[in-house]
């Protein structure tokens, strides 16, 4: 008798998606910390500009600012979700590559996210549940145009596919991986706030209506570039278990 051949139809599990997981980031560490921290870059920027123009800046220069922060966000996030994706299947990790390929995206990611973003808003606004259904069936959209090198609107559409007839599935994982991962996430950002809050001799009113500092802004976009990878090799690997399972 010889083994079956036959993929494993199975979705797996969300503890073993997380395990996966976190052993892919400890493992490639720096790899993946080493894209996140350019999202360091737009703050450094946005830091020289104030202490060479002065604390008022115009709207054109804050709207200048923002767009390369969002530009740089989305860079790091195709980078580390095509990273994430060759380490996976273990092959070798071209980041030179990845980075050249990365920047092609940004225009598709940016659209994609714009009605991603619309529909859940439209969702949330009917009601809470369409906004959570919507926001489900899109989960795999982003992953879906980096990798699979398909058009806006057909990611979405492959994303719908791949969650119909079970929803309760995929929103499962998302919700425990989000458990998981954001529950030291949002702790870390409580520390930071109980931080700033003691070097203002913890008056609250004085902590909540103060522009933050940019010891606050450092600590908070640090703890970003640590945290994000892990939530998104979590979607990559979700993605990849519903992709082989259907």
């Amino acid at each position: 008798m010889t083994a079956s051949l036959k993929p494993d139809k199975t979705l797996r599990g969300a503890l073993d998606l997380a395990k996966t997981t976190w052993e892919l980031y400890k493992t490639n560490f720096s790899l993946f910390v080493g894209y996140s921290a350019w999202m360091l870059t737009p703050m450094i920027l946005n830091t020289l500009v104030l202490l060479t123009f002065g604390s008022s800046l115009s709207v054109l220069t804050s709207i200048l600012l923002f767009a390369f922060d969002l530009i740089i966000i989305c860079w790091v996030v195709i980078s580390i979700i095509k990273t994430a994706n060759a380490l996976s299947k273990n092959t070798r990790v071209n980041v030179k590559k990845i980075s050249s390929q990365s920047w092609k995206l940004i225009v598709p990611i940016l659209l994609l996210g714009l009605i991603n973003a619309s529909l859940t808003i439209i969702g949330l606004l009917l009601l809470l549940i369409p906004g959570i259904i919507v926001s489900v069936m899109l989960t795999f959209s982003t992953t879906i145009l980096v990798l699979e090198n398909k058009g806006v609107i057909e990611s979405i559409k492959e994303s719908y596919k791949l969650v119909k007839g079970r929803f309760l599935q995929i929103l499962g994982r998302i919700v425990i991986g989000n458990i998981i991962f954001l529950v030291p996430y949002f702790l870390i950002y409580a520390l930071i706030g109980l931080l700033m809050l003691s070097m203002n001799n913890w008056d609250i009113d004085v902590f909540v209506n103060a522009p933050p500092t940019l010891m606050e802004q450092i600590l908070v976009r640090v703890t970003d570039i640590i945290f994000l990878p892990v939530l998104i090799i979590f979607g990559v690997m979700l993605y990849k278990t519903a992709k082989d399972s259907k």
